[in-house]
């Protein structure tokens, strides 16, 4: 009797010890359809309430953001992480219904630090740069994330719509390679994991809206762009989770079709090199892969 209650202690103890951050994120997700609400259900079944949001957050203009995010909102989800996207009503009213205190801010989460851009405003990405090195300089967090919504490569769109964005931003991300937990970017309407210079990238873009998108392998100047795991079809959220404890980042490609959830890839992200789970690979996705 004695041994059980010192074992549920311990594990009590385990439990109370490990401090998981857990976050969906949910990028291109700006309509309200069946599908929107498959995927916010089963978010919701997950128990996570805190969203990342990597822009395009309303398609139809003739909608206000009330009409698709207050069906999340209303059900206890929080808006911790919002990027703007090339989808908008504007900047400013985007900002205030997601009470953004910028086009472009930083948010610290205890061990966490989000470093959001507006790459969709090319004006502002001298500024934009500096201050995302001033960020990354003063950065000081076990996680570092870095939100915006056009990747820094090509994968469906290429990424000079937005040049002179990336042509500034990506010499700072170079400097602070080995500081930076994660690049989290939409805007390709796909679930995929790519390795930027070794810089994990996040992309999540399959909510509403998916494309079969073939991998990449690539350099560009100086810069190195690698699918490590990419959806074929199917709608997609994607789980991120910062464990404290165990100093790791897992994120985990959760495919929801008909209301039914299945984890499809999970991807171990921090510390690096990066770890692709058996999950992953699928005949297909070998295949498709197996050149790389």
């Amino acid at each position: 009797m004695k041994f059980h209650l010192l074992l549920s202690l311990l594990l009590l103890s385990r439990i109370c010890l490990s401090d998981v951050h857990t976050f969906a994120i949910i990028g291109d997700a700006g309509v309200w359809n069946q599908t929107t609400k498959d995927i916010r259900n089963s978010i919701q079944k997950s128990n996570i309430k805190n969203l990342i949001l990597p822009g395009d957050n309303i398609y139809d203009l003739e909608l206000n953001y009330e009409d698709i995010w207050n069906k999340w909102s209303t059900h206890g989800f929080e808006f911790s992480v919002v990027a703007i996207g090339n989808h908008t009503k504007g900047y400013n009213e985007e900002m205030l219904y997601f009470k953004l205190p910028s086009e472009f801010y930083t948010k610290v989460m205890g061990p966490i630090r989000f470093i959001v851009l507006n790459s969709d405003n090319v004006d502002t990405a001298q500024e934009q740069a500096s201050y995302l090195n001033q960020q990354l300089a003063l950065a000081k967090e076990q996680f570092i994330f870095v939100v915006y919504h056009h990747p820094p490569f090509t994968l469906r769109h290429s990424w000079q719509e937005r040049r002179n964005f990336h042509l500034t931003t990506r010499p700072i991300l170079k400097k602070y390679n080995s500081k930076i937990t994660a690049l989290i970017v939409g805007h390709d309407h796909v679930a995929s994991a790519v390795e930027f210079n070794t810089i994990p990238v996040i992309v999540a873009g399959a909510v509403w809206e998916s494309f079969k998108i073939p991998p990449i392998n690539y350099r560009e100047q100086d810069f190195i762009a690698k699918t490590l795991w990419t959806s074929q079809g199917g709608f997609y959220w994607v789980r991120l989770d910062a464990d404290t404890e165990k100093n790791q980042a897992w994120i985990n490609f959760v495919e929801v079709t008909d209301s039914k959830k299945k984890v499809r890839c999970s991807i171990k992200i921090a510390p690096r090199p990066m770890i692709v789970s058996d999950n992953c690979y699928s005949k297909t996705r070998r295949d498709l892969l197996q050149h790389f």
